[in-house]
């Protein structure tokens, strides 16, 4: 079991006073909090290089981004998770994508959500391959990597004005929007990928006290 979160923002502080860095990922010690309006547009959100697409990848870029937001914001798929996504990962026939989630080694299957489903459609349908990884740079055999997606998903909010968002934050509003909208906590607990109930519960209780918009992290969450 992890620190509690008092006791790791404690640490935190005493860290910060002895100029120890206090995280080593990617992972925000608070989440940047957005609202439904703004998850939305995210995934509606287009982006333009500010050279002329010159390469097939540029041309790519607005496609792969509606993906990975629809994976972000519908599917709340941890970074680690998409980065191991491979093309064989998303069924179009049967509407499903498989998840590998390391951080329980388990895989499974879901639905995919209406807006994931025709980005996907219309990703796969332009991307050129028919194996290897679903993200890649502009090297197509190597996948785009975990810190590469959370530095994309920071240029996508900061062109609707959210600073500093993170892969985590967008899990993190999918959980409360769920709470907020009466998903079942086993559903909630499924869906998101948690080997427990330990962090459902968490967010089911700040729904409780405070009508969403907490600042819980994972970071004191039990290791599976």
């Amino acid at each position: 079991r992890g620190t509690s979160g008092r006791k790791a923002r404690n640490l935190d502080e005493d860290r910060k006073h002895r100029r120890i860095p206090t995280r080593k990922g990617h992972k925000k010690a608070v989440p940047t909090q957005l609202s439904t309006v703004q998850a939305t547009t995210l995934k509606k959100v287009t982006t333009h290089p500010e050279r002329p697409p010159t390469r097939e990848h540029d041309l790519l870029l607005t496609c792969r981004d509606a993906l990975l937001m629809g994976l972000l914001v519908e599917h709340a798929l941890r970074c680690s998770e998409v980065a191991l996504l491979t093309i064989d990962s998303i069924d179009l026939r049967r509407g499903t994508i498989r998840i590998y989630r390391p951080k329980t080694d388990r895989t499974d299957i879901q639905k995919l959500h209406r807006h994931t489903r025709m980005a996907a459609q219309a990703y796969l349908s332009q991307v050129g391959r028919e194996r290897g990884p679903l993200f890649t740079g502009y090297d197509s055999e190597k996948p785009l990597s975990t810190r590469a997606i959370n530095k994309r998903v920071a240029v996508l909010g900061g062109e609707i004005g959210i600073e500093r968002l993170s892969p985590h934050d967008l899990r993190h509003h999918w959980a409360f929007d769920a709470l907020l909208n009466h998903t079942p906590l086993n559903v909630v607990q499924a869906d998101g990928g948690w080997e427990t109930e330990y962090m459902p519960l968490r967010y089911a209780h700040q729904v409780g006290a405070t009508g969403g918009g907490a600042t819980i992290t994972e970071e004191d969450e039990p290791s599976p």
